[in-house]
Order: structure tokens, then C-alpha cells, then sequence
């Protein structure tokens, strides 16, 4: 609990697996759970439509993940096999 005002803080602050309990207090707070990949998607198109390409620290939303699969796809692009 006492990270979730780092994360708020953070660039992108990324949660994986967030219990429910943790959900339900960030719910408390005003604090929205996105998934990663859908939440890039619509920051996308956001800002194809403002011709913007800063994000909104406090924004209150984290995103969720199920894997560090999802964190490193999201950086690289590309799920690393080997």
C-alpha cells in the first residue's frame, strides 16, 4: 500500500498481479487499474487525436500486467524467447 503514491508518481507505474484488496482501496482513492497493452492503445490514440506525446503524471491510473513478459513486450516491442 505504501508504494501507490510512487507509482502514481512514476512515468508509467505498473502493478503486477494487483490483489483484490488492493484494488478495492485504489478504487477508495480514485486510483484506476488499466491493463498495460489496452491502456498504451488508448494513450495512442489520445494522442494521434491532440498531437500530444507527454504523459500525465498524477493521473491517478496504474497499469497492470500478469508477467514481466508484458513489462519487457512493452519496452522491447517483442517477447523475448529463447
Amino acid at each position: 500500500m505504501n508504494d501507490l503514491l510512487c507509482l502514481l508518481q512514476a512515468d508509467i507505474g505498473i502493478l503486477i498481479n494487483p490483489g483484490p484488496n488492493l484494488a478495492r482501496v485504489g478504487n477508495h482513492f480514485g486510483i484506476s487499474f488499466i491493463p498495460l497493452y489496452h491502456g498504451i492503445i488508448e494513450k495512442q490514440k489520445t494522442y494521434a487525436k491532440k498531437d500530444s506525446t507527454s504523459w500525465n503524471k498524477l493521473s491517478g491510473v496504474l497499469y497492470t500486467v500478469s508477467s514481466w513478459a508484458e513489462i519487457h513486450m512493452f519496452i522491447q516491442g517483442s517477447i523475448y524467447t529463447d
